[in-house]
């Protein structure tokens, strides 16, 4: 307590005194000393990030109270920046006790590379065929310095991402996307992406060739709010996607378009975004597609909650669960796209991005796979869904180069066609292991192998089997 109001140079003398023969009394004997400040804030080890970007993430400034928490808050911001080795970040004081004044001292160690190039491939089952995926990911970039620095300009703590995929089944996807986390100088990010999907294919339900494509833009903005606490963000978004999905079950042929906006508010503890072993994260969004003249319209309601806990030494726990809700403003112009469908990962599931895809272990996820409820036959979405997971987990290696995490998970979930059929027991369950692989870059490797305890009416995906599945990207 006291080295968080101030109270550098203050000392505590305990005394101690045997009473009878069971007993102590302890008397503290307390010399308050003055109050220090922070004189200087010193930061040593940046070599290709400026300093001005850490400096923005620290909460010592010379001048203000000394505080024991606030230098360890400095040192937890600095470390989910993934600009420099969690291990590396070390802070000193250097210390005047005459003036009642500290130097702090961060001495940091840069990873060996922000940025990473993602390769990856998969099959993606029946009608979807080879899975083949690459992007670049520029997560310190300088758009102010380009054509200053060569090949490429960093130091800015922008974020620039290029992606393309494409498939054996006929798909295609390519995306753009970029990030100012302090617009103009202030604590408010900006960020902008765009995107395109072309998919042909086989429909599996209704035997017809099928030809989907989905064009997307949208900007957001979020700022670091002080209330409750400054763990607390707030985050708004505008998405503008222009659908045209044939299919004998979509109306108008699917040619529609969506205007939607997004709040979000959400708090983020987390000791580290690739491994945190202490901390919790929720969220809580509102999504809207407002019934405007020519557009389709729906809204939705979103609940994350996650919690991480130490249990013995580098073995973590954690558990979480999700609910979501979908409804309409009235009967007319409801958009048929954006309802849950659960199973498979990200990787898997982006040809199907007429859906809200949630990744569930244990299950293929995609057209064939999802977890969904069934109108005559036809897999529909649901309006409703929950997902609940634990997982155990323990990193084998955790250096600068590699990064090794195996873990054991159980999960559970499902879609449901509205409050009537919605039963947060009525779950289907997977348990397996998998295993994390960290590599500069490649970026985070998820590789799970899950047994599924539930089968998937109305589909091949039955009970009593193993499911692998492969993602690239950070649960967390």
């Amino acid at each position: 307590m006291y080295n968080d109001i101030g109270y550098l140079f203050f000392q505590i003398q305990p005394d101690i005194k045997v009473v009878h023969k069971d007993s102590l009394d302890i008397d503290f004997h307390i010399t308050e000393d003055k109050i220090a400040t922070f004189r200087k804030v010193i930061i040593n080890g940046n070599t290709r990030t400026n300093e001005n970007v850490i400096r923005r993430s620290l909460r010592t400034y010379p001048g203000d109270t000394y505080s024991r928490s606030n230098i360890m808050r400095s040192v937890r911001e600095l470390s989910t920046l993934g600009y420099f080795s969690p291990k590396g970040i070390n802070p000193d004081l250097n210390y005047d006790y005459q003036n009642k004044t500290a130097d702090v001292i961060y001495n940091l160690k840069e990873t060996t590379g922000n940025d990473n190039f993602e390769f990856s491939g998969g099959f993606g089952g029946q009608g979807i065929g080879l899975i083949l995926s690459a992007k670049i990911n520029f997560n310190n970039f300088s758009i102010q310095n380009l054509g200053k620095q060569w090949p490429i300009p960093t130091g800015d703590g922008q974020k620039l991402s290029l992606g393309v995929q494409v498939t054996g089944g006929g798909y295609q996807n390519y995306s753009l996307s970029f990030n100012e986390p302090w617009f103009r100088g202030r604590p408010v990010s900006l960020g902008f992406n765009t995107s395109y999907s072309l998919y042909k294919y086989n429909d599996y339900y209704t035997n017809t060739r099928r030809r989907d494509e989905v064009f997307a833009v949208g900007v957001s903005s979020a700022r670091q709010l002080n209330w409750p606490d400054d763990y607390f963000s707030q985050t708004t978004s505008v998405q503008f996607q222009k659908y045209n999905v044939q299919g004998s079950y979509y109306n108008d042929n699917g040619k529609l378009s969506t205007l939607t906006i997004s709040e979000t508010i959400a708090r983020n503890s987390l000791d580290n975004y690739l491994n945190p072993s202490r901390g919790s994260k929720l969220s809580l969004t509102a999504e809207l597609a407002p019934p405007l003249a020519g557009l389709s319209q729906y809204y939705k309601i979103l609940f994350k909650y996650q919690h991480h806990m130490p249990v013995v030494g580098k073995l973590t726990f954690t558990n979480g669960m999700e609910l979501g809700h979908m409804g309409w403003f009235g009967s007319k112009n409801q958009s048929p796209f954006e309802r849950f469908f659960l199973g498979g990962t990200p990787l898997q599931q982006q040809q199907t991005f007429t859906r809200d895809n949630i990744d569930l272990r244990g299950y293929p996820g995609g057209y064939s796979g999802s977890i969904s409820p069934f109108v005559n036959g036809l897999p529909v979405g649901g309006t409703m869904y929950v997902k609940y997971y634990s997982e155990m987990r323990y990193p084998v290696v955790s250096n600068e180069s590699v990064q090794l995490i195996p873990y054991l998970f159980a999960e559970g979930g499902n879609s449901y066609l509205g409050f009537k059929n919605f039963d947060p027991f009525n779950i289907k369950r997977s348990t397996g292991v998998g295993l994390r692989i960290f590599l500069p870059i490649l970026g985070m490797v998820d590789l799970s192998y899950g047994y599924r305890f539930d089968g998937i009416p109305n589909t091949s995906v039955n009970a009593g089997q193993w499911e692998f599945l492969f993602n690239i990207g950070s649960p967390f």
